[in-house]
């Protein structure tokens, strides 16, 4: 699935996922497969369960 980071928490521990299916996804920062940094705006392409994201990558 496609989407975007709607948020990331000022702890680093916790964020949420706009998908394009319109729904919030939520996201541990640590499943991202990448050393980039993780700012709000940036397009990710993720696998989610229910609203709970299991894998994340930056989006080409």
């Amino acid at each position: 699935m496609r989407g975007q980071i709607e948020l990331i928490d000022t702890d680093g521990n916790s964020g949420r996922i706009l998908g394009d299916d319109g729904l919030s996804y939520n996201f541990d920062p640590s499943k991202l497969s990448a050393d980039t940094p993780l700012v709000d705006g940036l397009k990710v392409e993720f696998e989610a369960q229910g609203k709970l994201v299991t894998s994340i990558q930056i989006a080409d």
